[in-house]
């Protein structure tokens, strides 16, 4: 009786284990696709340059992370973010036209499900739209990041980016 409970409740761990993707992938290979942008660690254990192919500094397991979930607005997700999943705290120098601006940010960047597929699952492609800096302005949070493509109708973030010219409140 006992060896009957105890196998059924291994088979039914597996099954919901099958059930859920395995976030497992590590990205090794990045690039910041936007000119004329430095992204630089506030404890400047990193900095990556415009252009530069680089190989992401750090990566987490956000699976669970409600910012792995299409439906959820996650501009207010970079507390924990940091607190829960290792993102760091960033500096964003951003010329365009010749004035130069200094971001304050939040950066992750996220294993990727096994079940991702496309460009944005093999590397990561840092893109920083002007709108979004635009938007960053006057103490407001914007967010950039990337998706990739997942079976089943999903899509997951591979990196997230929040800025803002004001400094993050914890």
């Amino acid at each position: 009786m006992r060896s009957n409970i105890f196998l059924s409740i291994v088979v039914l761990g597996m099954f919901l284990l099958a059930g859920c993707a395995a976030q497992n992938k590590v990205i090794t290979k990045a690039q910041l696709a936007t000119l004329k942008v430095t992204i630089k660690a506030e404890d400047s254990s990193f900095t990556i340059n415009s252009g530069e192919v680089f190989k992401p500094p750090f990566s987490s397991r956000t699976g669970d992370f409600a910012l792995q979930n299409k439906n959820v607005n996650i501009i207010d997700l970079y507390d924990v973010a940091i607190e829960k999943y290792g993102a760091k705290k960033v500096k964003v120098s951003v010329e365009r036209e010749g004035i130069s601006s200094e971001f304050h940010g939040i950066l992750l960047f996220s294993y990727v499900f096994d079940d991702g597929f496309g460009p944005g699952s093999r590397s990561y492609q840092i893109k920083i739209p002007k709108m979004y800096l635009d938007a960053a302005r006057g103490g407001k949070v914007s967010v950039v990041y990337e998706t990739y493509p997942r079976k089943g109708l999903k899509t997951g973030k591979s990196w997230v980016l929040w800025i803002s010219d004001f400094p993050f409140e914890m």
